[in-house]
């Protein structure tokens, strides 16, 4: 339906057309499709639907591994520990089920930019660099994958942001300037 759309000039699509027996649906209205307009592209270069979707997940894994070691790997400093941690989060049973069983594409996005929105609150708390607009885009890049997975993203945020307070209070070290970094990546 996105690729029939980007050929009828629809962009962006909110009504799937040849969904419901041409009466359409407003799928995008209920789940996020920017993602999906890559191998709408690729379909529209001659490419079948499934080959498509099955090269979007086959980028989308070797993405998820990218920007799985690249925060952890920012975060424990350690190149064992970090493959490690890449390994079995990229591995695990449950992303695997939802790529090769369910076929859940939002869930499999959510999990491909989790570690780096976990990764940019880390920055914040921890680091003096200023990178809140590394929190914004990662959270936005959850937020264009799966809306059930930034809810669950916001409550994981909510909670780390309480330990990583709590910790840093205890230390006497908390700064108000995350706070501010906070504000602008929310804003």
């Amino acid at each position: 339906a996105i690729a029939e759309s980007l050929l009828n000039g629809n962009i962006p699509n909110r009504i799937n057309g040849v969904s419901v027996l041409g009466y359409g649906y407003v799928n995008p209205l209920l789940y996020p499709e920017l993602f999906l307009y890559i191998p709408a592209f690729w379909v529209n270069k001659g490419m079948s639907e499934l080959g498509a979707v099955e090269l979007f997940y086959v980028l989308f894994n070797f993405v998820a591994v990218f920007v799985a070691y690249y925060a952890f790997d920012k975060i424990c400093d350690n190149k064992f520990i970090s493959l490690s941690a890449t390994a079995i989060y990229t591995l695990s049973y449950y992303k695997l089920i939802n790529v090769y069983v369910r076929g859940a594409l939002g869930e499999v996005l959510f999990m491909t930019f989790l570690p780096l929105t976990v990764y940019a609150l880390y920055t914040l708390f921890y680091e003096e660099k200023k990178r809140w607009f590394l929190l914004a885009v990662s959270v936005s890049t959850i937020l264009q994958s799966h809306i059930l997975g930034t809810a669950m993203t916001c409550g994981l945020l909510g909670m780390f942001f309480i330990v990583f307070t709590f910790d840093l209070l205890v230390k006497k070290n908390f700064k108000f300037r995350i706070i501010t970094e906070l504000i602008k990546s929310v804003a």
